[in-house]
């Protein structure tokens, strides 16, 4: 498959894999909101989604980190602009004795050049809507490092709500504690 060939999966335009690379275009990008499109990982892109945590994360994350990503359907989606995935959110369904299950956010991500777009904000909101209109879905929750106050700013900017902090959560960073963030899903509204 040559560049200028594109692959529609889900209805939304990406590059297979292989010819995604992650190079970033040579001109910052504006501040300007962007036009982004969604797509969920398939055996295809994963490695998509594993290059870009490899870029954007300090953690180096195992293959059962990616299954759940996998295994949580829609719940993990990647954000593309240009056809490049520029950010992700991963998550996973827990379930729960009740029946029902609980979304655990696992990370939301997005290259430095397209932060503070409204990608992650995009991601996030579409994610929450998803879970909103699954009757089996009745929380959302998430661990934050307890010095990232953009990371708390933000998911308290959707709602979330401070539940508890977990001293030496985190293996390999340092501080190792993290504080859990939750909300319930019944009572989203978009805010975008």
């Amino acid at each position: 498959m040559t560049d200028a060939e594109v692959v529609a999966e889900g209805g939304e335009r990406a590059r297979e894999a292989s010819e995604l690379g992650f190079t970033l275009p040579e001109k910052k990008p504006t501040t300007s909101p962007l036009q982004i499109h969604f797509l969920e990982p398939s055996e295809k892109t994963l490695n998509v989604l594993k290059k870009l945590h490899t870029h954007i994360f300090p953690v180096k994350y195992q293959d059962k980190f990616y299954k759940d990503c996998m295994s949580a359907g829609q719940y993990t989606t990647m954000a593309l602009h240009s056809d490049f995935v520029v950010g992700a959110i991963c998550c996973r369904l827990e379930k729960q004795p009740c029946g029902k299950a609980r979304l655990y956010i696992m990370t939301i991500g997005v290259f430095a050049p397209y932060r503070r777009r409204g990608i992650g904000a995009k991601l996030l909101a579409n994610t929450m809507k998803l879970a909103k209109e699954d009757p089996n879905v009745t929380d959302a929750y998430l661990h934050v490092q307890v010095n990232n106050d953009d990371a708390m700013a933000f998911y308290k900017s959707f709602g979330f709500e401070y539940k508890e902090t977990i001293e030496n959560y985190y293996r390999r960073i340092d501080p190792p504690g993290c504080h859990v963030f939750s909300r319930s899903v019944d009572d989203w509204v978009d805010p975008l």
